[in-house]
């Protein structure tokens, strides 16, 4: 045992032994997980995400308590005590990580040197920590498995990813908190981005793209305005001039062509679009990709 409390690592130098991971069982209704537990099964770094239904987690230090709902993050450490419980009427489902923190040599790393990380954190974006989280668990199951030809490679991906989704939480606990309805604006213009970022030549006109999000397109302008500080038209010229150029590296399709595939009912405004955008001609953009690539 360390005498002197080194000072708290950063994540980035840490290393992490996975320990026991799954998506848990749905918690049925009116099931609670003992203080008992915790204090038996609490022995590492655990995370669990919440994917589905309700419940709340109580800390019996403070009497503080913390609702348990889709989009929540729990990060808990050993020596702390809990309760939790689900509530209402669907059962509570989520994904649970535990996992062991070391220096870099490997050596376990004292409790009271682990790095600062909040215990609950509501992210903005379901959909991307939904997908990384399920991302995470695939990975490590693949580590474990005797015949897969790259544990390693799976181990080391799944250390890096949880590292990445660990610094996500602790960035956002540190964002000035947002009331739910600011919340779920934000999560609409977030996951309309996604939509326009896959599908670019889909929009033809910003209210097509604000329709996916349930909202007018005056009204999504201005949210869209608040959340990234652009229009919507900014974003779906930079998404279709974005697309254009991947068609200009690597397809054989003419500058028309192109232009018709992203919605452009005009070949010359399009260009001129482009040039204005990129501060060259598609052509100019198609011949310096292509002298890169020799």
């Amino acid at each position: 045992m360390e005498k002197v409390p080194p000072s708290p690592e950063t994540w980035s130098t840490l290393r992490l032994r996975f320990a026991r991971f799954a998506q848990g069982a749905t918690w049925p209704l009116g099931y609670r997980v003992p203080d008992t537990w915790f204090q038996r099964s609490l022995i590492d770094f655990t995370y669990w995400f919440i994917y589905k239904g309700k419940g709340e987690l109580t800390d019996l230090e403070t009497g503080a308590t913390y609702s348990m709902h889709p989009g929540v993050c729990v990060l808990m450490r050993p020596g702390q005590h809990f309760t939790a419980a689900q509530v209402g009427n669907e059962g509570l489902g989520n994904i649970y990580i535990h996992a062991s923190l070391l220096r870099a040599d490997q050596t376990p790393l004292a409790l009271e040197a682990w790095p600062p990380c909040p215990l609950h954190t509501e992210v903005p974006d379901f959909d991307f920590f939904n997908i990384a989280t399920r991302r995470l668990l695939t990975l490590l199951r693949r580590s474990r498995e005797a015949d897969y030809p790259a544990q390693k490679e799976a181990l080391d991906a799944a250390e890096s990813l949880f590292k990445g989704l660990i610094l996500d939480l602790c960035h956002l606990h540190r964002l000035p908190k947002t009331s739910s309805t600011a919340l779920y604006h934000q999560r609409a213009v977030e996951k309309a981005l996604r939509v326009l970022d896959e599908q670019p030549q889909r929009f033809l006109s910003v209210e097509a793209w604000a329709a996916t999000s349930g909202y007018s397109a005056s009204h999504f302008r201005t949210l869209c305005l608040k959340y990234t500080g652009k229009s919507p038209m900014e974003h779906l010229i930079h998404a279709r001039i974005r697309q254009a150029k991947e068609y200009l590296q690597s397809s054989l399709l003419t500058v028309g062509m192109i232009a018709h595939q992203l919605g452009y009912e005009n070949t010359h405004y399009f260009s001129r679009q482009f040039r204005k955008q990129t501060g060259m001609t598609a052509s100019e953009y198609r011949r310096r990709a292509a002298n890169r690539l020799r």
